[in-house]
């Protein structure tokens, strides 16, 4: 995102195009980053099982 500030403008005005910008912005979670949930099972124990399902 790109803000242009001019000479002309305030300090307010310029304020207020940054607190705008900072609202802007969605509240993002991990969980798109994380692709299996399993519970109850240990990570490497099914990281050990995945990779032998390969060979």
């Amino acid at each position: 995102m790109t803000i242009i500030i001019t000479k002309k403008q305030t300090k307010k005005e310029i304020e207020e195009k940054l607190r705008q910008a900072s609202s802007d912005k969605e509240a993002k979670g991990l969980k798109k980053h994380f692709g299996l949930s399993i519970k109850n099972i240990d990570g490497v124990d099914f990281q050990k099982k995945v990779r032998n399902e390969w060979d």
